[in-house]
């Protein structure tokens, strides 16, 4: 099941956690900078379950980071 959605004409068509209007760029961003997925469910009143599945299907899409 996919937590990302993309609607043309909604929030500039930016990839959205879906069934809100929260970009997932602002939910990697924050898990990027440390903010626990509770703190990010917690900013954007989504369940911690859909940030965790945001952030695991992204990571998923990159595929692994070099180091």
């Amino acid at each position: 099941m996919s937590f990302i959605e993309t609607i043309p004409g909604k929030v500039s068509g930016v990839p959205l956690v879906k069934g809100t209007r929260v970009p997932v760029q602002a939910v990697v961003d924050n898990a990027e900078a440390g903010v626990s997925p509770a703190e990010i469910a917690g900013l954007f009143d989504v369940p911690v379950e859909t940030v965790t599945a945001v952030i695991r299907q992204v990571r998923e899409q990159r595929g692994p980071r070099p180091d």
